[in-house]
């Protein structure tokens, strides 16, 4: 330090939101990436913003295919209209929901889910 002086400084200023964002989010998405099955985080309006390895990879589709999971063919067309009503109205009251359904393997194949 120098007495009555100038002291040399150098400041740095550095947007950190994203970095601390992600450290908030960091326990839910190490959970969700952990699941040994298909696992999902989605925002309030109900956008997915996140999915685990193994649900692009169960699914057979990127991360862009899986955020139009309501209208791209990844759910069974008999199920899509009552999957899709019912999720939009709990995202839209922000009660919970169970249901089963049939969401398409990266094989073709339609498998069962209780999601």
């Amino acid at each position: 330090m120098n007495a009555g002086g100038i002291v040399p400084q150098c400041i740095v200023n550095t947007d950190v939101d994203e970095d601390v964002r992600r450290t908030h989010e960091s326990p839910y998405l190490l959970m969700v990436d952990s699941l040994r099955t298909p696992g999902m985080l989605y925002t309030p309006e109900g956008e997915v913003f996140h999915a685990n390895r193994y649900a692009l990879e169960y699914l057979g589709v990127t991360f862009a295919e899986l955020q139009a999971w309501q209208t791209n063919g990844l759910l069974h067309p008999d199920d899509r209209q009552a999957v899709v009503a019912r999720f939009q109205t709990s995202i839209r009251t922000g009660e919970s929901c169970e249901f089963e359904c049939r969401f398409r393997h990266a094989a073709g194949v339609y498998q069962w889910f209780l999601i």
